[in-house]
């Protein structure tokens, strides 16, 4: 395929006057000013481009001013270390993301595992304890309070149906929502 040139490049460090200066902010240069600009030396200098790749993914391009001697070294072994630690960087990153979506998604289903034990153990009239529900917690307070003294009731409403038939159900739900309350209370 076609190369075409990005329309900037983004400086993230540089080496100047025996100094290695690293912006905190990347700074898009654009492309046609690549080689001047204020980050390059005011002296005349020969750079050697590389790209900087691993597999299929460009990380950027090294400037170098060396001699054609040296680039060998830099081409062979340090602009694949530089790719590597790049890649493994974003790597870590991408993994942290995964890690806190990960955790955040475990956090959302145990939320909604407890919502769904809550309904599936609770009447949604009158929030008191259905069977399933009245079951677990008796059980689960006998085992806690063995050796104790305690009154457990299980109560059911005669005449319902009359009660809805007569007076409606809307009537019929408040008897339900009334009989529960009294027996919470006591």
């Amino acid at each position: 395929y076609d190369w075409a040139q990005p329309s900037y490049e983004v400086l993230t460090s540089y080496y100047s006057d025996n100094t290695n200066h690293k912006s905190g902010k990347s700074k898009k240069i654009q492309s046609p000013y690549l080689f001047k600009n204020e980050y390059m030396p005011s002296k005349r200098f020969t750079f050697i481009a590389a790209p900087i790749f691993c597999r299929e993914e460009n990380y950027g391009l090294l400037l170098c001013d060396i001699s054609v001697d040296d680039y060998l070294f830099y081409s062979s072994i340090i602009i694949s270390q530089i790719a590597y630690a790049i890649k493994l960087r974003n790597m870590l990153n991408e993994q942290k993301q995964v890690q806190s979506r990960l955790i955040e998604s475990l956090n959302e289903a145990n939320t909604n595992n407890k919502l769904l034990s809550h309904i599936s153990k609770s009447d949604e009239l009158t929030g008191a304890y259905n069977r399933r529900g009245f079951i677990e917690n008796v059980v689960s307070d006998i085992k806690h309070n063995a050796g104790r003294k305690a009154v457990i009731i299980y109560a059911d409403m005669d005449n319902l149906k009359q009660i809805n038939d007569i007076f409606g159900h809307d009537e019929g739900d408040y008897s339900i929502r009334k009989s529960a309350e009294i027996l919470k209370c006591c």
